[in-house]
């Protein structure tokens, strides 16, 4: 009897980069997941924000994070479309781009952070 494992969340893969972001020394702050639409949360809004403490100034990356066969809403689209947020589908993908934005934000530089992504 074989036995399948869980299949991965979106709120999985969230907690997976906030986990993997901070252990590489960024602030992450989670703004998108759980926001009830009828408090009025703000369509589009990206799953995570992310800061380099080790950069003055306000450099942040909104991220949005979506599963390999999730797709954008309409908003979250424009939102990409401006280059207002980067969407990931890999722990990999989101330290990648956190470190192409915002670089290093502590001397934690492991190989898979540095190497460009597949296309």
């Amino acid at each position: 009897m074989s036995t399948r494992p869980p299949r991965q969340t979106e709120a999985d893969l969230v907690f997976a980069i906030k986990q993997t972001l901070s252990l590489l020394g960024f602030q992450v702050m989670a703004c998108g997941q759980g926001v009830v639409k009828s408090a009025g949360s703000t369509p589009g809004l990206p799953d995570l924000w992310i800061r380099n403490p080790r950069r003055p100034g306000p450099l942040h990356l909104a991220m949005e994070v979506k599963l390999p066969k999730g797709t954008l809403s309409p908003a979250q689209q424009r939102l990409h479309d401006e280059g207002s947020i980067v969407v990931v589908r890999t722990v990999q993908q989101a330290a990648r781009a956190a470190v192409k934005a915002l670089g290093f934000a502590n001397d934690c530089r492991p190989d898979w952070a540095l190497e460009e992504a597949a296309p």
